[in-house]
């Protein structure tokens, strides 16, 4: 449920520094172990069209 709550949290443009204090972490290296990509291919795909 951690991990979810991360990666929903970063996908949705959460800064990673709230993310970790968030979670209770001390080290940004142990928050960015619970964060993997939680959106489809073409999520992703468009995400990252609209940023460029």
């Amino acid at each position: 449920m951690r991990k979810t709550y991360a990666s929903n949290l970063n996908a949705n443009g959460v800064p990673l520094d709230c993310i970790r204090e968030m979670l209770g972490h001390s080290n940004l290296s142990t928050t960015l172990e619970y964060i993997y990509n939680p959106l489809t291919e073409k999520e992703t795909y468009d995400l990252i069209s609209r940023a460029l």
